[in-house]
């Protein structure tokens, strides 16, 4: 049996019963061979729910997926096919080295759509006997944040977009090199009587060598600032609560604050409360 748990959060306590209503579990064998997809959901996934895996002995990874499983594509990479990715698994041919989970608009601009949320474990080498009567423990990720950026000193109707290449992860919950590029569009913005901008943003996981641009346009599709990106990732390491992967794995909501001078100089950059370093324009 295998029993889900997500305690990597900023609360307590496990809180997979409050967070994930439908789980998907692909059973790879000793070879690394997808073998089968066993799923649940509904209100009975409770803490401590524990899923009956039927499977002939030896030993087995597990790859969990959870939450809004279906906002997002399941499949493989392959090579000579339009974005190296083929929305599809086979028992007896996938392997982990080609499994991938995609957002559906990668490489294309995502037209203001909001992720569904995502979560992600891996359990290694578990092994099955005629006579075992355990239970393997997945610990799962929340694989999506909300960004909010604010934005003063920009004028009425202006929009952002944050460009990555986190539109893909593979069997090991990282970014692969076959992964392309993803923009973001807010699925929300709005104008407030301070002159500040707000945009939020759904993306998937943030790593710490990886990015996360920033930009501004105005409202007829020019830069604000000509040139002008920010990378969000550096904006985020450093404030002083975050240091390490897990940190930014425990956080699944940031809220970005800049205020800009006439010049298009960053005169304050905040993040989660925290004042950062103060930069100029990036290109």
């Amino acid at each position: 049996m295998l029993q889900p748990r997500y305690l990597l959060h900023t609360g307590e306590g496990d809180r997979f019963g409050e967070a994930v209503h439908h789980i998907d579990v692909y059973a790879f064998d000793s070879l690394g061979i997808y073998r089968k997809m066993f799923r649940d959901k509904g209100a009975h996934l409770k803490n401590g729910y524990r899923m009956p895996i039927d499977l002939p002995e030896g030993k087995w990874t597990f790859l969990c997926l959870g939450g809004k499983v279906g906002d997002y594509e399941i499949g493989i990479f392959k090579t000579g096919i339009p974005q190296q990715f083929s929305p599809a698994v086979s028992p007896g041919i996938t392997t982990l080295s080609d499994f991938r989970v995609k957002a559906y608009f990668e490489q294309k601009e995502n037209l203001e759509y909001s992720l569904g949320e995502l979560f992600f474990g891996r359990l290694d080498s578990m092994e099955i006997t005629a006579d075992n009567g355990g239970t393997g423990v997945v610990d799962l990720m929340k694989n999506t944040n909300k960004i909010e950026v604010r934005v003063k000193g920009i004028a009425d109707g202006s929009s952002a977009r944050i460009t990555s290449d986190n539109g893909r992860f593979n069997s090991e919950n990282v970014t692969p090199a076959d992964a392309g590029t993803i923009i973001y569009v807010p699925y929300y913005s709005a104008s407030q009587a301070d002159d500040t901008r707000v945009f939020q943003f759904d993306v998937l996981r943030l790593y710490t060598d990886g990015h996360l641009f920033l930009k501004l346009l105005n409202p007829d599709g020019t830069d604000v600032i000509p040139g002008f990106t920010k990378d969000l990732i550096n904006a985020i390491m450093s404030s002083p609560a975050y240091h390490t992967q897990e940190d930014l794995d425990r956080e699944d909501t940031y809220l970005i604050e800049l205020v800009l001078s006439k010049d298009g100089v960053i005169i304050s950059l905040r993040v989660n409360g925290w004042e950062t370093v103060s930069t100029t324009p990036e290109v």
